[in-house]
């Protein structure tokens, strides 16, 4: 097995581990207890950076890359950590909002990166359907919205669906 980064199956310990030490530490060092007093902010801004981390993961998995272990999305739980460091420069509700802010943008930019990334390579459109002119396909029988008033038969020998009009192929799936 090659001893490179990421191949071990303990690997993403590190990335998770730099979402939830951070929380750990940020909730047990809190002074207005920003965990007790509005959990719900809290665990959003963790989990969207939780998330982000997640989605990284799985896209280094699928695409077989190295995955770095710095992220854009750190910044957010940095911050926290270093209005703490610095003895609370800023109000740390002020802080958490900005965090979850700044958290949210970034999982919304690297998701939209990734789907449009996938979409060109796939060569098709994002969100949309290319519109068929009517009766340019059909389905074949016993298929799901066979098309009202197209009659079909079947080739004996290749056992292929057709229509009997002749004009409208049964594409094959």
């Amino acid at each position: 097995m090659d001893a490179g980064l990421g191949t071990s199956v303990l690997s993403p310990i590190i990335p998770f581990s730099m979402v939830v030490v951070p929380a750990f530490i940020i909730y047990r060092k809190s002074v207005e207890h920003v965990y007790e007093n509005h959990p719900v902010l809290y665990i959003l801004a963790f989990g969207m950076v939780a998330a982000k981390v997640t989605n990284r993961l799985v896209v280094a998995h699928m695409s077989k890359s190295e995955l770095e272990y710095l992220d854009s999305s750190l910044i957010g739980p940095a911050m926290l950590f270093l209005n703490q460091y610095f003895n609370f420069f800023i109000q740390e509700y002020i802080v958490l909002w900005l965090c979850l802010v700044w958290v949210t943008l970034d999982l919304l930019r690297y998701c939209s990166q990734v789907c449009l990334e996938i979409c060109d390579y796939l060569k098709i459109e994002l969100f949309r359907i290319p519109v068929r002119p009517p009766g340019s396909y059909a389905l074949a029988p016993g298929e799901k919205n066979v098309l009202p008033g197209i009659k079909y038969s079947r080739d004996p020998v290749t056992g292929k669906w057709f229509s009997i009009t002749g004009t409208l192929p049964i594409p094959n799936y």
